[in-house]
């Protein structure tokens, strides 16, 4: 019986799907400033969201069963600047930048097995993701038929929800009451609409409600530190 104190590095694959179809929608307007009105100047492609890396810790007693509280937070962000010219010589300064943060505060219980060497483990809590949007694409207006035109200006906006987790984990004693061990399972929260200002939005443009998305596997790295009682 004791006080556990818990930290870990931790990277998931992760796809929202509609954040990316709206990052795929700005890479394809810049395609086509480039391409089809023949700009000069290259700005890169902005990159899509496929996975991310995070830190949790964790607090609790062990009491045979561990059960503990749990902070989670991860930050990913993709962005791209430059200038594109026309033929006519006008110039068009162009930024583009999209962030997702996603913060977690819940409860866990872990069951050892085998002396603790090997352990199965739930999770779940409230989870809360910021998405954050800042853009600055003006454009040959006379000459822009592509169906799609990044917004220019901010967009702020937030999704609050729940979540779960089941994991299994691999534990080594180092010494007396230090552990390190590799951490495996799967998270999962309900698909959420994005809520700018109280309201949906639709930010690829697609006609749908924008929702998101962040269920996915995960693996982690990390120590524990037992205080007996």
């Amino acid at each position: 019986m004791g006080l556990v104190t818990e930290a870990a590095l931790w990277g998931m694959s992760i796809d929202p799907v509609d954040l990316n179809l709206f990052i795929g929608a700005m890479n394809g307007a810049l395609d086509y400033f480039s391409t089809e009105l023949g700009a000069t100047g290259t700005i890169p492609y902005l990159e899509k969201f496929r996975r991310t890396y995070g830190i949790t810790l964790g607090e609790g007693v062990d009491l045979w069963v561990n059960f503990s509280f749990e902070f989670s937070l991860f930050k990913l962000e993709t962005s791209t600047a430059g200038t594109l010219t026309l033929e006519n010589d006008k110039s068009y300064n162009i930024s583009l930048s999209v962030s997702l943060q996603n913060t977690r505060l819940g409860l866990r219980a872990i069951l050892p097995f085998f002396a603790g060497l090997f352990s199965v483990g739930i999770s779940g809590g409230l989870s809360y993701t910021s998405i954050d949007y800042q853009g600055a694409f003006p454009l040959p207006e006379e000459h822009w038929t592509f169906a799609f035109i990044p917004p220019s200006g901010a967009v702020s906006c937030g999704v609050g929800t729940f979540y779960g987790g089941l994991f299994v984990r691999v534990s080594l004693p180092l010494l007396l009451g230090f552990r390190v061990y590799l951490e495996t399972g799967w998270y999962w929260q309900p698909v959420s609409p994005f809520l700018c200002e109280g309201d949906s939005v639709d930010l690829n443009d697609d006609g749908n409600d924008d929702l998101l998305q962040l269920s996915g596997p995960w693996i982690a790295g990390g120590i524990a530190l037992s205080f007996g009682f």
